[in-house]
């Protein structure tokens, strides 16, 4: 239902895709503030609440995303470690490019989440910046190379590189999260 409606051409310019969900809510839930469902919420459909057909299609979609985002916030509760929900790699590492690559659609989800929450993560030290290059190296080839300042025929290498350290820029992501949360929440009187 939930892949459905966000693929319907009415919004899904604007949407984020189905397939990218996990990568998207990864990247916020995991952020330095705890940003609430109807804050995230409307930028799922694009900056805004689509029109929905009946009241029973709002529940629907709207269940169906709870659930995603319950079971994601479930597995940030508990010690990160391992693979995202959701990122599956496929072989040859350069396969991870792919549209329909599971990688792929979950760092495109990842890159869009964390451009919507970025600012908030201002005064993290400067090498995070290679934790996000990690975690959205699948979203485009063009991303890829422009980060890692690479060539194509380089591109295989650290296509497998980036598999190879991908869980832990995962953990690092959620560590670093976690730790500017905290310090955010000490500073506040």
């Amino acid at each position: 239902m939930l892949e459905r409606f966000l693929n319907d051409p009415r919004w899904a310019a604007e949407a984020v895709p189905y397939a990218e969900l996990r990568g998207f809510l990864f990247a916020v839930l995991n952020g330095p503030e705890a940003i609430p469902v109807d804050e995230w919420l409307p930028e799922v459909f694009g900056g805004a609440e689509p029109d929905f057909e009946s009241p029973a299609q709002r529940q629907s979609v709207m269940d169906a995303l709870m659930a995603l985002e319950t079971a994601s916030a479930a597995l940030l509760a508990e010690e990160p470690a391992g693979l995202p929900d959701g990122v599956v790699f496929r072989e040859p590492p350069l396969a991870n490019f792919d549209d329909g690559a599971p990688a792929a659609a979950w760092a495109r989800g990842f890159v869009r989440g964390y451009g919507w929450i970025e600012d908030s993560w201002d005064g993290v030290p400067e090498d995070f910046g290679s934790v996000v290059a990690a975690l959205g190296f699948f979203s485009t080839r063009a991303f890829a190379a422009a980060v890692f300042e690479t060539t194509p025929n380089q591109l295989g290498e650290l296509a497998a590189t980036t598999i190879e350290l991908f869980a832990d820029a995962a953990v690092e992501y959620q560590r670093i999260g976690r730790s500017v949360a905290a310090l955010d929440e000490e500073d506040t009187p």
